[in-house]
């Protein structure tokens, strides 16, 4: 989410609705699912909110990076927030393991959009990535690891040039998210679709 000081809001991405790939259980447009809303933090209500896409069954999260600029239109300053076109089915933003950049994962675009952090715009062409749904960096930088989930599979990739460095085939499925131990010494990662754990 983002936050504005100045109209005390804070703007945030929603996910989908559930059951997320069968609409026919919950008629209608799920409103505030799959939207961004605003929320004034001093009194907890909803300022405002637009809706990306009512009654989704596509499992389009809208929970990307919502920028804020004030920008001039027509000769005034206005607040505006600013959602970028990114690849096609956008997953998650990740920052790199130096925090200098971010990364969105465009799941079905085979692909990583590059967001520079100061301006929050996509900088240059995008990555090409198979089956980007999630990504992690290891402890020491050196490779980003490619969560598959579609292959069951984690990517291991060098980290400033993304080749390919090892895939990992993983005995779950619907390998999603990850984390390391707290000495670095194996990872953890979660499996939504069996849930599984696995080590």
């Amino acid at each position: 989410g983002a936050y504005d000081p100045a109209t005390h809001l804070y703007i945030v991405g929603t996910g989908n609705p559930y059951p997320i790939y069968d609409p026919q259980f919950r008629p209608g447009d799920n409103l505030y699912t799959n939207s961004v809303i605003a929320v004034d933090v001093r009194t907890g209500k909803l300022a405002w909110h637009f809706q990306y896409t009512p009654n989704d069954s596509w499992d389009f999260d809208e929970v990307g990076v919502h920028m804020l600029y004030d920008i001039k239109i027509d000769g005034v300053m206005r607040k505006v927030v600013g959602h970028y076109a990114v690849g096609r089915l956008p997953q998650h933003v990740v920052p790199s393991w130096d925090l200098k950049s971010l990364y969105v994962t465009n799941d079905l675009g085979n692909s990583l959009t590059r967001i520079d952090p100061r301006t929050g715009r996509p900088t240059g062409r995008p990555l090409t990535v198979e089956d980007p749904y999630n990504m992690y960096f290891t402890p020491d930088g050196h490779s980003a690891i490619v969560v598959a989930e579609r292959f069951s599979r984690l990517d291991f990739r060098d980290s400033h040039t993304f080749r390919i460095q090892h895939q990992l085939v993983v005995p779950c499925v619907g390998v999603d998210h990850m984390d390391f131990s707290a000495d670095a010494s194996y990872l953890i990662a979660s499996c939504e679709f069996s849930g599984q754990v696995v080590k």
